[in-house]
């Protein structure tokens, strides 16, 4: 390993080591907090906040964004522990929650109906479709009679 470094001190030149000094930077209180709502859906919202808004106004933001009625929305928090926000944390500031200067919050939707999904051009009902299940249901029917003909002995003459 030695030889190594020699044969590559003698290529390249003696590697310099440069000193540096670390200076510490001074904390500056931010005012703001810049929160982005994640919804299971795959929705996401950013908003701004003082840092001392209420957690209460972050709720009806987040009602009033994703159009749902109070009390339906689940509000959680993912770093640096998972746990969810509920009525208990309505009365802290952003700042006593831990979320200035940034904070990913995701939201659950609670008691939603689901919405009926639009229908493609191949699940519409198509008038031969119709027609096609008419033409089954008999030709099931002249089959079933045509087996029962069969099967069923011809009547005896009178003589």
């Amino acid at each position: 390993m030695k030889e190594d470094r020699k044969t590559y001190e003698m290529v390249h030149g003696r590697t310099k080591i440069i000193q540096t000094e670390t200076v510490p930077v001074k904390a500056r209180e931010t005012k703001a907090a810049r929160l982005q709502f994640r919804a299971s859906n795959g929705t996401t919202k950013t908003a701004d906040f003082t840092r001392d808004t209420p957690f209460t106004e972050v709720r009806a933001y987040a009602e009033s964004a994703f159009e749902m009625p109070a009390g339906k929305l689940e509000i959680g928090i993912s770093f640096p522990q998972r746990k969810v926000l509920d009525s208990s944390a309505d009365a802290l500031t952003l700042a006593q929650l831990g979320l200035v200067p940034s904070a990913t919050l995701f939201v659950r939707v609670w008691d939603r109906t689901p919405a009926a999904k639009p229908k493609t051009e191949a699940q519409k009902t198509n008038p031969a479709s119709a027609y096609f299940s008419v033409y089954v249901a008999l030709t099931a029917l002249a089959l079933a009679l045509l087996f029962w003909h069969i099967r069923t002995p011809p009547p005896a003459f009178a003589q």
